[in-house]
């Protein structure tokens, strides 16, 4: 994933993998490709802070991604042949979602990963907003005093 497949990414016009990867593929072939970012889950393991899901919307604005592919976010997975769920197994540490016998029946639960990566889709819409009335009215004073807010803050959050 790291090391990018040229030969292949020639034939492709949408690109997707890890960041590492997508900042070299956007290297080679800048805007002539559509990139995608694929990070397998990692994001939403136990034990990641809440910033990691909510921040990546914002992260893939910045990078000049088009889309995010999360892989393992609604699978969960039984230790045994008993069909019972069990928190912290495999792939359910990345759920988005937790099995209905911890909810109301047969309602899926709602995890705080899931509720992150929606804040952050939030997020990226309120900067999409602004970006939209700062265009309408670029010469105003808060126009021009809303975009230096935004730049200098998704600078430092680069």
């Amino acid at each position: 994933q790291n090391h990018p497949q040229f030969e292949i990414a020639e034939y492709a016009d949408i690109l997707c993998g890890p960041l590492s990867s997508i900042q070299r593929l956007q290297a080679k072939y800048g805007d002539s490709k559509e990139y995608w970012l694929y990070e397998n889950g990692f994001p939403f393991t136990l034990g990641q802070s809440e910033i990691i899901p909510r921040s990546m919307p914002l992260r893939g604005r910045q990078a000049n991604l088009a889309g995010y592919h999360q892989w393992s976010s609604c699978f969960w997975g039984t230790e045994k042949k008993d069909g019972k769920f069990r928190p912290g197994y495999f792939h359910g540490t990345a759920a988005v979602y937790y099995p209905p016998e911890f909810g109301r029946k047969g309602v899926p639960v709602r995890s705080l990963r899931l509720i992150n990566c929606a804040q952050g889709i939030i997020d990226f819409d309120s900067v999409a907003m602004l970006e939209k009335l700062i265009a309408a009215a670029p010469e105003s004073v808060d126009s021009k005093e809303a975009a230096e807010y935004l730049k200098q803050k998704m600078e430092n959050n680069a």
